[in-house]
């Protein structure tokens, strides 16, 4: 589960990662619809020139998500991605897509992203 030492940040990041979820299932729906099975997510933002959607899969909350998600066994097809660009459209289904909302409306997510991760005390002096 997420979790900092501000309780409010914990809020924050939940909701921020659930926010970021909903719009990857409303994109990644999208492109299970449109794309042929062996396309990856790079292979459509390059056919699409979709500079706006490769600014969202190279966010770092995005990412972020990728590593949140990658930690539950019901992930198995996200364990084995190092981003979101290599994503197979064969590999996006319903149920994935379903377990990913769950995910974000409950607000569960696993492990720690670059976002969250302790961040060295800065007042801290080093030896």
């Amino acid at each position: 589960m997420v979790k900092t030492k501000d309780s409010r940040s914990d809020t924050n990041h939940a909701d921020n990662l659930a926010e970021c979820a909903k719009l990857l299932v409303k994109m990644l729906r999208f492109y299970q619809i449109n794309w042929v099975a062996e396309c990856t997510i790079e292979d459509i933002l390059t056919d699409l020139d979709g500079f706006e959607a490769i600014e969202f899969f190279n966010d770092k909350l995005t990412r972020g998500l990728l590593v949140h998600l990658s930690q539950f066994k019901e992930f198995p097809e996200l364990k084995a991605l190092h981003c979101w660009f290599d994503l197979e459209v064969g590999k996006i289904s319903e149920p994935l897509l379903d377990l990913i909302s769950l995910k974000a409306a409950l607000r569960e997510f696993k492990g720690e992203c670059e976002i969250c991760q302790p961040k060295p005390d800065s007042n801290r002096k080093v030896a």
